[in-house]
Order: C-alpha cells, then sequence, then structure tokens
C-alpha cells in the first residue's frame, strides 16, 4: 500500500468538500487495512508516503499509529517517500513509539 497521502489538502476544493474527501480518504487508508487483515496476510509493505507531507497534524498521525496497532499481529514495513520523508524529528524518527507491529527503514 502506498501514496496514501493522508491529509491531502484538496485546496482546489470547497472547504466543506475537502473535509469530508479527507474522512473518505481516511476510510480508504483503514480499509485497505481490514483487507490485509481478512486475507490473514504475515506483512504490510508501506513504500512510502502515506502523509501527503514532512509535518502531518499530529492528530493524523496517531490515528494511523492507532489503525496500524489495531491490525498487529501482522508486521507493517515502512519507508519514508518524498512528500513524508524522515529527517530528525520527523514522524518516521520521532521519539513516540510507532506500535510493537511497525518497522521504520
Amino acid at each position: 500500500m502506498s501514496d496514501v497521502h493522508l491529509g491531502f489538502q484538496y485546496n482546489r476544493l470547497p472547504e466543506k468538500s475537502a473535509k469530508i474527501r479527507r474522512q473518505e480518504l481516511m476510510q480508504t487508508f483503514r480499509k485497505g487495512l481490514q483487507f490485509a487483515q481478512t486475507q490473514q496476510v504475515d506483512f504490510l509493505l508501506m513504500p512510502g508516503d502515506i502523509f501527503d507531507n514532512p509535518k502531518p497534524e499530529r492528530s493524523l498521525v496517531q490515528d494511523v499509529r492507532d489503525a496500524l496497532a489495531d491490525i498487529a499481529p501482522i508486521r507493517v514495513m515502512i519507508a519514508a517517500g518524498n512528500h513524508d520523508y524522515a529527517y530528525p524529528g520527523s514522524v518516521w524518527l520521532e521519539k513516540e513509539k510507532w506500535p510493537d507491529n511497525v518497522y521504520i527503514f
């Protein structure tokens, strides 16, 4: 699962429509995780751009952490992308712990 771009702003849409679209995008992300569970996969590879920018909102990051924790024991391998790249202090390298089933490389 790649290029989800959670947090995309949809600036060309009216704010109400943009908010709905962001919610739909998160629902699609969660449905993808649920599909992995129903298929009883051993691991899920996420090769980049889970988030649309390198500084996503804290609440969005926590929602993603919670969603990934919910699919344990499925292991999730994440590589940062060009939109949500890893840098000192980024969501990928910060002190807050990702769930035990998540591996960031």
